[in-house]
């Protein structure tokens, strides 16, 4: 017993907990290896406190309880605060940090003095955290190997449905491949006139004459990636997308699923269709699931690279969920402090609405991320050589930060207007040749849908995106200027499969994180808004 009383384990195994409680229940969108760096810093960082307060105290056992108490309130405050937020105080803003930083830091004070001055007995209580520690810590490395046995999020949990039984296709040989072509954060050409000075008026006018048909008055269904795809690929709104979602603490990260698993493509794939898909290098959006997925990290190199880059560069999106837990939710300071160390340049301010600064990677991650999408862009147009019916989703995020080609196509790091620019200008060349090349190389013509999922602004124009319709025979006739993303597989399910699917009602909407629910709320559009 004696033996089990000196031994000390409970700082280091709570110390680790959160962080691997975080990664278990996010691995459906993220790498595991995006928490290796704060793992190991989390080892470091709880050793140092313990041997700083030892030295101190000269007490092994309560400097241990020490040291788990300061991680214990450093990692539940996030935690603690999302609880109070549900909590109606007539009007008391316990949750705002001023007032909750100070009590919750002043709880840790007391507990670290009543340790060092009051507890009687500290090995014992060390006993009892060496076990409770353990078995948690266990328990959740269980539930994260289950997690990746047995995959959850099939098609009935997600409440998501194929809709072969309402279609009537026509024969194999006559069905159309389909290309939806995501064009990530591609806007408007208004937005890009009005608040970026940026004319592609010629990139329209080529779709134009190759037979597109540009809707000039449409806006994305909402502003965010997630939000915009799982309704577009699932016919429908949210809710009742994802109706479950919209409550219980979820964020835009729950959609994820409805993004890899969705109606068009279970639909499609009932009828005889293959789905092709890219790599987008973010996990919750890659759909690796589909019968052929593109990619150029096929290569134990790419994956070291990959590693090598989260052990180096600047904050990742697990690090980022993961000091959202603590104090440092409010860590704009720390994160410019991060930038200053990589060499990250602050991109510029355009119209006083900045940049997403999330998206300026180091330059480690932007040659991963330029490498992927270059390959994106020379696998395009050769799809029409595999066999069979196919679905092609293609998310190209060349025109999303960071903004990484040169007009030449070349890596550039220019993330100013003229490097947007840039990308744009290099994007349009781009596309316009993988349409060609699809058009000459597929028989029967093929549906071909160039679609931005959202704007770049933060105001309301973060709905006006690119959307143009490339549609063989008589669908053209269904095509408004106001058409939205959520009608776009309703139009195409009814002109070219036989299917009744009536239009939706084109709406926009923000959703709001409000007190751990997410709200949408419609966006009422100006009458007069369009491209014209």
């Amino acid at each position: 017993m004696k033996n089990l009383q000196e031994l000390i384990l409970h700082p280091f195994l709570f110390a680790l907990y959160p962080a691997v409680f975080l990664l278990v229940f996010n691995l459906h969108y993220l790498e595991w290896f995006s928490a290796l760096r704060a793992l190991i810093l989390l080892l470091i960082t709880s050793s140092l406190v313990f041997l700083l307060i030892l030295f101190i105290t000269k007490d092994y056992s309560r400097s241990a309880l020490v040291t788990s108490v300061i991680f214990f309130f450093f990692f539940f405050y996030g935690h603690v605060r999302s609880i109070l937020l549900k909590i109606d105080l007539s009007g008391f803003s316990i949750t705002d940090h001023k007032i909750l930083m100070p009590i919750w830091f002043g709880l840790m004070i007391f507990t670290i003095w009543w340790i060092l001055k009051k507890l009687r007995q500290p090995s014992d209580l060390n006993v009892f955290l060496n076990i409770a520690s353990s078995s948690l810590l266990t328990f959740v490395i269980v539930q994260g190997i289950f997690f990746q046995v047995v995959n959850t999020d099939n098609l009935s949990s997600l409440g998501i449905k194929s809709f072969a039984d309402q279609l009537h296709p026509p024969p194999t040989e006559q069905r159309p491949d389909i290309y939806y072509i995501i064009l990530d954060g591609y806007p408007s050409s208004r937005i890009l006139r009005e608040n970026y000075g940026i004319n592609n008026q010629d990139f329209l006018e080529e779709l134009t004459k190759r037979g597109f048909y540009i809707a000039e008055c449409s806006r994305s269904n909402y502003p965010n990636t997630a939000y915009s795809i799982a309704s577009s690929l699932n016919i429908d709104y949210i809710p009742p997308i994802g109706e479950q979602f919209l409550s219980g603490g979820h964020t835009w990260r729950a959609f994820g699923p409805f993004v890899h698993k969705n109606s068009v493509s279970a639909t499609l794939k009932d009828i005889g269709y293959i789905t092709v898909t890219f790599d987008t290098y973010y996990r919750w959006l890659n759909v690796i699931e589909s019968d052929v997925h593109i990619s150029s990290r096929e290569n134990k190199d790419i994956q070291i690279s990959n590693i090598k880059n989260v052990l180096t560069g600047q904050l990742n999106e697990y690090e980022n969920l993961l000091l959202d837990t603590t104090p440092l939710v409010r860590r704009g300071m720390v994160l410019a402090w991060i930038n200053k160390i990589n060499g990250v340049v602050p991109p510029d301010n355009i119209d006083d609405t900045e940049w997403d600064n999330k998206a300026t990677n180091n330059l480690g991650e932007q040659g991963i991320l330029y490498e992927i999408y270059k390959n994106n862009f020379t696998q395009l147009p050769l799809i029409p050589n595999l066999p069979g019916n196919k679905f092609v989703y293609a998310h190209l995020l060349s025109t999303h930060q960071p903004f990484l080609f040169s007009k030449d196509g070349s890596f550039s790091t220019d993330q100013s207007i003229e490097g947007y620019r840039n990308s744009i200008e290099f994007t349009n060349d781009s596309i316009l040749a993988s349409i060609d090349a699809i058009i000459k190389e597929s028989d029967p013509k093929p549906i071909i849908i160039l679609q931005g999922d959202h704007s770049l602004t933060g105001t309301d124009d973060a709905f006006g995106i690119l959307n143009a319709y490339y549609l063989p025979g008589v669908a053209k006739k269904m095509l408004y200027p106001e058409i939205s993303p959520v009608n776009t597989f309703r139009v195409i399910f009814d002109s070219y499969f036989g299917g009744e699917f009536p239009l939706l009602e084109d709406r926009s909407y923000w959703i709001h994180d409000f007190q751990e629910k997410l709200i949408p709320e419609q966006i009422m559009v100006d009458s007069n808004y369009c491209d014209k």
